[in-house]
């Protein structure tokens, strides 16, 4: 062997160099810088976990699109809590009935009411009166009837304004009464006065109210669902 430092041949299992006295220990060899290491190469016996693609057997999840008020299907009973449109019908008979010919009934009827109370419907009433006993009487007590249906005009007026519940029937009761008390007063009248009834006057009497009620009756009914009041 040699030695390490001088060179110099040295018998095996010297320790010192006798030449330059240097120690023969092995040398030790020199560490170097271990490899970097490196990212594993991939195992190739095992599959990447790749993202899954879509089920296309499934379908995708769409936005359901918004539900629209679907058409009313004809023929089918309406779902109430839903608003119910009603058509729009004609009010002009209800107009002229609550601005014009309620109130000028009732003014009729009380001047007839105070032309009863007074005699203001003869020339001479006291010549009358004296002449025809008991028809002051009849007079006053159809007097006091027409100032009544005066006043109920002018009430069944203001029912049928608010919409009452009761306000046609409150008008046909008008024209009833209207009737009655013009065909007693001349029942009445004429048998007081001793002539003979003439029937036509009895059918004129009630004729306009009859048909005031037959309009009225079929008009309001057609309109029952605005009187709910």
């Amino acid at each position: 062997m040699f030695c390490n430092n001088c060179g110099a041949s040295v018998a095996d299992g010297t320790q010192f160099c006798p030449n330059c006295g240097a120690s023969m220990g092995q040398p030790q060899q020199p560490q170097y810088n271990q490899a970097p290491q490196y990212n594993q190469a991939p195992q190739y016996n095992q599959q990447p976990q790749y993202n899954q693609p879509p089920q296309y057997n499934q379908q995708p999840q769409y936005n359901q699109p918004p539900q629209y008020n679907q058409p009313p299907q004809y023929g089918q009973a309406p779902q109430y809590g839903q608003p119910q449109y009603v058509a729009v019908q004609g009010m002009a008979w209800y107009k002229f009935l609550i601005y014009f010919a309620l109130f000028a009934g009732a003014v009729l009827n009380a001047i007839s009411g105070i032309m009863a109370l007074t005699g203001a419907q003869y020339y001479n009433a006291d010549l009358v009166y004296r002449y025809f006993d008991g028809l002051q009487i009849v007079d006053i007590i159809m007097g006091i009837a027409c100032l009544g249906l005066a006043a109920l005009g002018v009430y069944a007026r203001f029912r049928l304004s608010a919409f009452r519940k009761d306000g046609p029937k409150m008008l046909n009761t008008l024209y009833i009464l209207v009737a009655a008390v013009n065909i007693l007063y001349l029942v009445v009248a004429m048998a007081v006065i001793g002539a003979e009834l003439d029937a036509s006057s009895v059918v004129a009497s009630g004729i306009g109210s009859v048909i005031m009620i037959c309009i009225n009756t079929t008009y309001f009914n057609k309109r029952a669902h605005l009187f709910v009041n």
